[in-house]
């Protein structure tokens, strides 16, 4: 797709549990948002999602929190298969005040903007926010009478993917400066965004959303607020108020959570082996573990070797099936198995279809998004 180009992306998808940050939960409300916004363009969940994924109830409703992993790799399978280019922006604009909950109530209590907008940054990842973000001071050039004094709010993602990099910053900020226009009326805009990513076919569209100019292809993705909204007094500030909201968002932050310490090291070197087989003896030999302490301090962090082991060979099948010209056979020789067969048989317990249909719709999906491409330059 025009915003996400696969030919872009630095690494291969699977990569993201490289670090700690993998099995970091995080709120749901992006990939609700997003499969909402899917829904309502035609294309449930059950079109594209495999199965496993994501748990799904009867009632549509999905789990509070998910892995940073998992909600990464939902966003990159709705990324590479929706024929939806703009569908973070899409996400984005679905989000008020409202949608903050306590941090936009402490955003309101706070004395000046720049108060809230430091709380904002401090406390996002109580909101679900997916990208790590920064406060860059802009000191004003000599002679032009503090017109481009102010901060820049950087946004990061943890570990390079630049295949939902495109996705994460288009929603983040929309959604962002949707919420500063709640506290600050109708009004606000920031002085320019920077974008990381090349110029997608509704770059107009973006600029007239955020209202302001937006230079593509840059080294970072950075909102820039002048400083004469950074001094502006909140309407609403109440010192009782703040103080209460803000013990609040302090107890709403994510945990360390040591488990994922356990999980990452076991994703590392499965990683290493994936075409051996390994078993679980030998990786908790290697952390110096006994199989027993393993499974269990796997089970406290929500998983498990089997689950861990397949996650990983899916993800990278699914990447080698993409990307590669591998025959099925040689792919699944190279994540463990000796017959073509029983790769067939996992890979369809894992994705909900077999290799050589899921190679097919990925063909036709790029063929589709090349054909977009040319219709919009």
């Amino acid at each position: 797709m025009p915003s996400h180009p696969s030919g872009q992306r630095s690494q291969q998808p699977g990569t993201l549990l490289d670090k700690d940050a993998g099995n970091q939960p995080v709120k749901s409300d992006i990939v609700r948002i997003l499969l909402a916004v899917a829904t309502e363009a035609g294309f449930p969940p059950s079109e594209w999602l495999p199965e496993g994924l994501l748990a799904i109830d009867d009632h549509g409703q999905i789990p509070s929190l998910l892995g940073y992993a998992q909600a990464c790799a939902i966003i990159r399978r709705a990324v590479q298969d929706l024929p939806i280019p703009d569908l973070g922006l899409r996400v984005g604009i679905r989000q008020d005040v409202g949608h903050f909950g306590v941090l936009g109530l402490a955003m309101f209590s706070a004395q000046t903007f720049g108060e809230a907008l430091r709380i904002g940054i401090r406390f996002a990842p109580t909101t679900g926010a997916m990208l790590d973000l920064s406060v860059q001071e802009q000191a004003p050039t000599a002679g032009d009478d503090n017109e481009n004094a102010g901060v820049a709010i950087c946004a990061r993602m943890r570990h390079p993917d630049s295949m939902i990099e495109a996705f994460l910053c288009e929603e983040l900020f929309v959604s962002c400066i949707n919420l500063c226009r709640g506290l600050l009326g109708s009004g606000f805009a920031p002085q320019r965004l920077e974008m990381a990513q090349p110029r997608p076919a509704y770059a107009a569209d973006m600029a007239m959303l955020l209202g302001c100019d937006i230079d593509f292809d840059c080294a970072e993705n950075r909102a820039f607020i002048a400083e004469r909204w950074l001094r502006t007094r909140m309407p609403a500030h109440h010192p009782d108020s703040a103080r209460h909201t803000l013990a609040l968002c302090e107890t709403q932050l994510p945990p360390s959570n040591a488990e994922r310490d356990i999980v990452t090291a076991v994703e590392r070197l499965l990683r290493l082996r994936l075409g051996t087989h390994p078993r679980e003896t030998e990786i908790a030999a290697e952390l110096h573990l006994t199989e027993r302490s393993l499974r269990r301090r796997l089970h406290a962090a929500n998983t498990s070797f089997r689950e861990i082991h397949d996650r990983l060979r899916c993800e990278a099948a699914d990447a080698m099936l993409a990307t590669s010209t591998a025959t099925v056979a040689d792919i699944g020789t190279s994540l463990g198995f000796s017959d073509p067969r029983e790769f067939r048989r996992a890979f369809k317990r894992w994705t909900g279809a077999p290799p050589r249909p899921r190679r097919a719709t990925r063909k036709s999906h790029a063929a589709r998004d090349a054909h977009f491409d040319q219709s919009n330059t």
